[in-house]
């Protein structure tokens, strides 16, 4: 059986955090050249995705969500 952790129509998800995943790691360099702009816009970045993600709530077993949620809130809460 093949590994499918995402619920069926909702494959689209991977693509979209590899893209916060850049936007987080390798975008916030050219954001400004002010700190506290760049951990602002970090927190913004990732309390939007971290909404998206459980509005729609891709995986199919609970726990994956959950581990997924709490890896996408620890820059909002570790940053403030």
């Amino acid at each position: 059986m093949q590994y499918a952790p995402f619920r069926v129509g909702y494959e689209w998800w991977l693509p979209l955090d590899m893209v916060r995943i850049l936007l987080l790691t390798s975008m916030m360099g050219f954001v400004s050249k002010a700190c506290y702009m760049k951990v602002l816009m970090s927190q913004m970045l990732s309390l939007v995705f971290l909404v998206l993600f459980l509005y729609w709530r891709p995986y199919r077993r609970s726990f994956h969500g959950l581990v997924q949620a709490l890896g996408m809130a620890l820059p909002i809460f570790s940053t403030g």
